[in-house]
């Protein structure tokens, strides 16, 4: 069940992005996956500080928070009408057109799921535009790690 709440968290936004803070927490509280903004921008914010989202050189942003402020799964997959600057690990400022948000409640199961989506993303990262020109190939991917992780747990039984 936790996998099929995952995979139906999956929301497109196409949108244009001054602030991705504001933006993530409203968009949040919009979907009632939080109830509170103001900790939440604060968490994201400084989990953003620590470990940096920007996957350079490629112009994609992965926020992402497991945490119990976040009441159920969400993802997010935003294709920006402008890129926005965000910096990277390193400090630099790096143009990113894409971010791909994932929030989980603390849940092994979901986090896994998340982690899961994330490695498939890699995969495509040398074709990001193209791959990001259709992103409901994103929840097919999704779909297909949930159905491995279910077989991998049918066949321990």
């Amino acid at each position: 069940r936790k996998g099929l709440e995952i995979i139906d968290s999956v929301n497109v936004d196409y949108t244009s992005v001054s602030n991705w803070t504001t933006y993530l927490t409203n968009t949040l509280l919009d979907h009632q996956i939080i109830t509170e903004g103001q900790s939440f921008a604060e968490l994201i914010k400084q989990h953003m500080d620590r470990q940096g989202f920007v996957l350079d050189p490629y112009p994609i942003a992965i926020p992402h928070l497991k945490s119990e402020i976040i009441k159920k799964p969400f993802i997010l997959i935003t294709i920006l009408n402008e890129p926005i600057l965000l910096n990277s690990n390193q400090n630099d400022n790096l143009s990113v057109r894409y971010l791909l948000s994932m929030f989980v409640p603390p849940d092994d199961t979901m986090a896994q799921l998340v982690s899961d989506i994330s490695g498939k993303l890699v995969e495509h990262l040398d074709n990001i535009d193209g791959f990001m020109e259709q992103p409901e190939q994103l929840q097919a991917l999704l779909k297909q790690s949930y159905l491995m992780q279910l077989q991998k747990l049918l066949n321990m039984e």
